[in-house]
């Protein structure tokens, strides 16, 4: 049975860290062997914040300044240099898959794009947006004024909002989906 060339493990240097470590198209991260014993060349264990595997890279008995997450350290030793501005797209969401296959740079508008037209995040809405003034039960009332003859100035007196805010109730911009 051959391995074909799409699943085989190829190794890397990480940027910055040549001689130190190397990363792979898998998403994993290895010590080089060197003459001192700590570094005895062994894959390395990152850490899963909030599911994104990271890493605390050494270069001469120094801990780096920053964490390095695994997803960034592939992107950069097999596509690209990370560009100002740039982020990283997990194209399946699972942050914790930094196999280079589901990686690519994109910006923050690309990355917000992705994720709610492959159903990865939901848009909030109704009380659960943080930006609502109102219940649906403010909502509900409001409906209900505005069917018995109370204007929409006076209705947004009552509820604390705009005019305009209960004009887009009554014709369904906002709140359309709540009947």
């Amino acid at each position: 049975m051959s391995v074909s060339l799409a699943t085989r493990e190829e190794w890397r240097p990480v940027v910055g860290y040549e001689g130190f470590y190397d990363v792979s198209n898998r998403g994993r991260i290895k010590s080089i062997e060197r003459e001192d014993s700590r570094h005895t060349g062994r894959v390395l264990s990152p850490g899963h914040p909030r599911g994104r595997p990271h890493i605390n890279l050494f270069k001469h008995g120094r801990a780096s300044a920053k964490r390095h997450y695994v997803h960034i350290l592939v992107l950069e030793a097999f596509v690209s240099p990370r560009l100002p501005g740039m982020q990283c797209n997990h194209l399946d969401g699972d942050k914790a898959n930094n196999r280079v296959p589901n990686l690519e740079w994109g910006t923050q508008f690309d990355n917000m794009r992705h994720a709610f037209d492959n159903g990865l995040i939901v848009a909030a809405h109704g009380e659960k947006n943080g930006q609502s003034k109102l219940t649906e039960g403010d909502v509900r009332r409001a409906r209900a004024l505005i069917a018995s003859g109370v204007t929409r100035v006076a209705i947004g007196k009552i509820l604390g909002v705009h005019n305009t805010t209960i004009t887009a109730i009554h014709t369904g911009k906002s709140w359309g989906w709540l009947k």
